[in-house]
């Protein structure tokens, strides 16, 4: 028998280094999640809020929900699910508030109970986000109001997620209401098209106004009386022409918008919307354009009605009770200023009961809407503390009235005042039928002249003239006749209709004004 050879240590030893056999076998990094719903214990460095949930805001019942959480633990498993590959799971369906007072309160104890969670685990869907992005946004509605401009970036994420699915294809307003009631989170068109606007029209030039609360009724009486206002706009350049400058509705509009930004606490629409007719009265001024027709256009925007032509009140057969009407044709142009080629309406109803403050079928507005709007105030017999702020009323026709009282900024210059007492006073004497003896006079007086007619058709005709003729400042004094203080009583309680006696009434205030602003005594 051979000997056995002992074996070299250096041949053991690289014989020990040799690799182990290879495997053709698929390794697998991690265990993949679950295919269904399971219970599963997770820690809080393993969460992640969902990155597209809507709120951004602090939950208005944050303390609360902390606070319960911290002396009841959860009332039920937050759900959870995890993106194909990725390290972190994330909360679905709401529980983002809840994560956040967890977390505060896993660092204030160090208490486990708030580090290791107990998770409903939900596979991801097919559609993941849009499933996850609407569920957020019912959760959050059920459980804390969402704000207006949170919802309206939620539904326009919701919109990219549908794009994407359909290949980068739009979807309409109607599809889109259609497919988010199919997910779960069911919302009007009208509701759609508003938010669209709201991200298109306001979001770029008062984003801290909206963060800071403006609601769905802000939002749609501010958009509504955008409309309204580009309608005028567009008409009035129509007719009228482009400002010199080219400047657009939309510029006008979002540069005045934009200074509300600035203090978001302090956005109030009646002050917005008295800027805004400033800014488009100033942008078409040198084009004829006044602030009262713009706001005259507006109105008519808002409601088409008012540009309906109707005759004015005819007179009686007795030529003592109510001047004549004037007969088609017989006013000439050249006496109607640029902004007053629209139709009149009614003069009002002569039936109604005297000195009621409301004329025609327009609303009256609120009066606190009226006081808000910072008219030029002046004191009663100088006296402090007998101020007039506002009388609220409402006459329509060519120069619509809305307070005898209130003058606006825009309005409180001689050139605007005269330009407003012309259009009333043309009212006035179309009605009287002595609009052919008036002429327009914007560099004296109250706007407007008046030369005597050689014969009245009645004497409420002349009454009518006569008081035209003194409010003027700059008719021939020669002419003016004192009026028997019976006459116009006749004509302001009996003859005149309810909408003049009105506009008389404003022309008598902006008559004071004019003098106020002259230096007149």
């Amino acid at each position: 028998m051979k000997p056995v050879k002992a074996a070299d240590n250096s041949s053991l030893r690289d014989k020990l280094l040799v690799g182990q056999f290879g495997t053709t076998s698929p390794q697998l990094s991690a265990l993949s999640d679950p295919l269904e719903p399971v219970q599963m214990v997770r820690t809080l460095d393993e969460l992640r809020p969902y990155e597209h949930n809507p709120r951004v805001t602090k939950n208005e019942k944050y303390e609360e929900i902390k606070e319960s959480i911290r002396n009841r633990g959860l009332d039920s498993p937050p759900p959870i699910t995890r993106r194909p590959g990725e390290q972190h799971f994330i909360v679905s369906n709401g529980g983002n508030t809840r994560l956040t007072a967890l977390n505060e309160l896993w660092q204030e104890t160090r208490d486990e109970k708030y580090f290791k969670i107990h998770c409903l685990f939900k596979p991801w869907p097919k559609r993941g986000d849009i499933v996850a992005l609407t569920g957020h946004m019912a959760e959050n509605d059920i459980r804390g109001n969402l704000l207006w401009i949170e919802r309206c970036l939620g539904v326009a994420k919701a919109k990219e997620f549908y794009k994407e699915e359909d290949g980068g294809k739009d979807i309409s307003q109607s599809e889109l209401s259609r497919r988010l009631a199919t997910d779960g989170y069911p919302i009007d068109r009208s509701h759609i098209s508003r938010m669209e606007q709201t991200l298109l029209h306001l979001f770029p030039f008062i984003p801290n106004v909206l963060w800071n609360g403006m609601g769905v009724d802000g939002v749609r009486t501010l958009l509504t009386f955008r409309s309204n206002a580009e309608k005028a706009w567009n008409k009035l350049v129509q007719e009228k022409g482009v400002p010199a400058n080219g400047i657009d509705f939309d510029q006008v509009f979002s540069n005045t918008l934009c200074v509300y930004d600035e203090e978001p606490g302090g956005y109030v629409f009646n002050h917005f919307k008295d800027d805004l007719l400033g800014a488009m009265t100033d942008a078409l001024r040198e084009n004829g354009v006044s602030y009262e027709l713009i706001l005259f256009e507006i109105e008519v925007a808002q409601d088409p009605r008012q540009a309906r032509p109707l005759a004015t009140v005819a007179p009686t057969s007795t030529p003592e009770t109510q001047p004549p009407s004037i007969v088609p044709g017989q006013v000439q142009e050249t006496h109607i200023p640029p902004s007053t080629q629209h139709p009149l309406p009614p003069a009002g109803n002569t039936g109604g009961r005297a000195g009621s403050a409301t004329v025609g079928k327009s609303p009256t507005p609120p009066q606190e809407q009226v006081l808000k709007q910072v008219p030029v105030l002046t004191a009663v017999n100088n006296e402090p503390g007998s101020t007039v702020v506002s009388i609220p009323v409402q006459a329509g026709g060519l120069a619509p009235v809305s307070d005898i009282w209130a003058i606006y900024p825009q309005q409180d210059s001689i050139a605007a005042i005269r330009n407003l007492a012309d259009l009333l006073a043309l009212e006035i004497a179309t009605w009287a039928g002595v609009i052919d003896f008036m002429r327009s006079t914007q560099d004296q007086g109250l706007g407007f002249t008046l030369r005597r007619p050689e014969t009245f058709t009645s004497a409420a005709s002349e009454t009518t003239w006569q008081l035209l003729a003194s409010l003027s400042g700059n008719s021939p004094a020669e002419e003016i006749q004192p009026v028997a203080p019976d006459d116009l009583a006749e004509l302001l309680i009996q003859h005149l209709p309810d909408d003049l006696v009105i506009k008389a009434f404003r022309m008598i205030r902006l008559a004071r004004r004019a003098k106020e602003l002259t230096g007149e005594k």
